[in-house]
């Protein structure tokens, strides 16, 4: 994880096991209690780029690993190889 200023930035692969996603969730989950914004993004490499399920749902279930601390701010997007989305955290009232 890369730390810039007020945001995280998490970058893993689609093809990554599921305690690696833990890892990184715990990681998030850090950053949103001390209030800093989070940017999720997979690297989508070679034939990947077709089979974009998998994609969508590793980043589904990083969103739902942290949804108790953070919000999606939208809909993960694709722009070149990078799929992502920013996570924000939610204010404590």
């Amino acid at each position: 994880f890369i730390l810039y200023g007020d945001h995280c930035y998490l970058l893993s692969f689609p093809s990554r096991r599921a305690s690696d996603l833990e890892t990184k969730a715990n990681q998030a989950i850090k950053f949103l209690e001390k209030g800093n914004r989070v940017k999720v993004s997979l690297f989508v490499k070679g034939r990947m780029i077709s089979k974009m399920d998998a994609a969508d749902n590793k980043i589904n279930t990083f969103l739902d690993l942290v949804k108790e601390y953070g919000t999606c701010e939208n809909k993960p997007t694709l722009e070149g190889k990078y799929y992502f989305c920013y996570v924000n955290p939610i204010s404590k009232k």
